[in-house]
């Protein structure tokens, strides 16, 4: 199953409040693609409408052609998988239970784990170094142990589209690092990603294209450095920044500068 996500004219209100309206894009297959915007812009709200969690109001999301209103739940969770951004687990589960939730999808009810189950476990576990965690009960880990344990799950639910809600929010840098590098190594010829993330420097280092969400709608999208400008940095995030090439980086570094009083 080869990944594409195809996103036409979506809108979506609640509680009577436009959230945003006409938003069209689509993912390709071997893309990591990185949502930005504002607090309040909607981007964990566009990655529930992704996943069929919530309705939208208008327009259309296509999974590898097929309309998501039209698949049940089982049917969408083998074509997206989510890393949710709060982690917080309360029950005795271990992280390699966890991990085998991503199995779920293609389990019959009551049926044992298969030994393509146990290989896919096994290699999510292995992709993410999160072996030695995998008897460790998941409400003992830090924060980010607890983060990598649910990019294991997403990946062990070898799904071709994924979706991860701001997952470096708890690493500390070695570690955003490792799990941004560990995103793009398994987003091939057959997958791809959309990360909602707040750091300009990490979008631009492992983005391959960028959506910027403001004001309700889709305001750019392409290549990072058409997106992560000063300009749209001044009018959308409202600082005065500094964006350059940076060739011992191989990319654009983002220098914030200060914030622009707005109403």
């Amino acid at each position: 199953m080869a990944a594409r996500l195809d996103v036409q004219d979506l809108a979506f209100t609640y509680r009577d409040q436009p959230v945003f309206e006409h938003v069209s894009f689509d993912l390709q297959p071997g893309e990591v693609v990185g949502l930005v915007g504002p607090n309040g812009s909607g981007k964990s709200t566009l990655l529930r409408l992704l996943l069929g969690v919530l309705p939208a109001n208008r327009g259309r999301i296509l999974l590898d052609g097929a309309p998501i209103c039209h698949l049940s739940r089982k049917a969408i969770a083998r074509h997206a998988a989510f890393v949710p951004q709060d982690t917080a687990i309360d029950a005795a589960f271990t992280a390699r239970d966890i991990v085998a939730m991503g199995r779920h999808p293609y389990l019959g009810r009551f049926q044992s784990e298969t030994p393509d189950d146990h290989a896919a476990i096994a290699w999510a576990l292995t992709a993410t170094s999160t072996q030695a965690l995998s008897t460790r009960l998941v409400r003992e880990l830090s924060g980010g142990e607890r983060q990598r344990v649910m990019l294991a799950r997403a990946l062990a639910q070898q799904a071709p589209l994924l979706l991860l809600d701001e997952p470096t929010a708890n690493l500390d840098i070695a570690h955003q690092l490792d799990m941004l590098s560990q995103v793009h190594a398994v987003v091939k010829d057959d997958r791809c990603a959309l990360i909602a993330m707040h750091d300009f420097n990490l979008a631009a280092r492992f983005c391959d294209r960028m959506l910027m969400l403001a004001n309700g709608r889709l305001v750019a999208q392409g290549k990072p450095e058409a997106v992560i400008t000063e300009e749209h940095l001044a009018t959308y995030f409202h600082i005065r920044a500094k964006v350059r090439w940076e060739p011992d980086v191989g990319g654009l570094v983002v220098l914030p500068c200060q914030p622009i009083a707005h109403d």
